[in-house]
């Protein structure tokens, strides 16, 4: 999947001479404000003109940003004044794994395997050894299993059921859907930043029934790159045209959130759902102007 030469979409919200808010779709968003304040812009503008682009949302995918364009008209005026208002928080970024939907590696491993020195050579091949990290990053399937295969082959059979069936421990979260619409509800874009390989992706593709209600984001396994790397980061700040001070990133993983910290982003280490929520709602409050 190459996105670099992908079209880039744009959702802006005008400031019109009368102090009013007028939302818009476009694919360049410089061009079509020289077309509104010509006086050939939407019937609404014409008679509030001069306009200026007082909010900019980037999108690499037309039918997401029509969506979020529909979502933002939806708003109230307060809630399009904080999307236009620097410093608040305007965009909520989900790690997959562990906080949208559960990975019970774990419980799955010793009900499959049963023997403790089985997994725990099981468990070298697959993770102890990085290869699972590999996989995130975008390396062949059946070349990270050949490797794990090569690492311990006393257990080749045991690795390769485990991995085969590494989608039964996988499961969907039911906070998950509400959580990601009531934050859209207030005018947040919500995205995701996800270490995942296509394999996993495979695996148990129900359990990401989520992506849908998100407004995009970034899978590792697309773009060669994991996190905590910084470059993934800036990736996906520029991909969307983040402020990393507007943002709020939540992920299981320590060391990524404090990758996330040290590059400007607000960022919460999760634990369970309703702390996770709690921090959140804490942080959008103190950044409310």
């Amino acid at each position: 999947m190459d996105l670099n030469n992908k079209k880039s979409y744009f959702v802006y919200i005008l400031k019109c001479s009368d102090g009013s808010l007028y939302t818009g779709f476009t694919t360049d968003p410089e061009h079509r404000l020289k077309v509104h304040n010509s006086g050939k812009g939407a019937k609404y503008t014409r008679s509030r003109l001069p306009v200026e682009i007082v909010h900019l949302e980037k999108f690499d995918d037309k039918i997401k940003a029509q969506k979020r364009e529909y979502a933002i008209k939806r708003l109230s005026r307060e809630q399009k004044i904080s999307l236009t208002t620097p410093g608040t928080i305007k965009t909520i970024i989900f790690d997959i794994g562990n906080v949208l939907m559960s990975f019970d590696y774990w419980p799955f491993v010793k009900e499959l395997l049963k023997d403790d020195k089985i997994i725990d050579k099981v468990n070298n091949a697959m993770w102890y050894s990085g290869l699972w990290n590999e996989m995130d990053r975008g390396v062949e399937t059946d070349v990270i299993l050949n490797k794990m295969l090569a690492t311990e082959p006393e257990v080749a059979d045991e690795i390769k059921l485990t991995f085969d069936n590494v989608g039964q421990c996988m499961h969907k979260r039911n906070y998950t859907i509400p959580w990601i619409k009531e934050l859209k509800s207030r005018g947040f874009r919500v995205l995701y930043l996800s270490n995942y390989a296509e394999h996993t992706m495979e695996a148990n593709h129900d359990v990401l029934d989520f992506l849908p209600y998100m407004d995009g984001g970034v899978f590792s396994c697309y773009e060669k790159m994991i996190k905590p790397q910084p470059e993934i980061f800036r990736l996906i700040e520029e991909r969307y045209s983040l402020v990393p001070e507007e943002c709020i990133f939540l992920d299981d993983s320590e060391p990524n959130v404090n990758a996330a910290r040290a590059l400007g982003f607000n960022a919460i280490h999760f634990l369970d759902y309703e702390s996770a929520d709690r921090e959140l709602e804490k942080i959008i409050h103190d950044h409310l102007k």
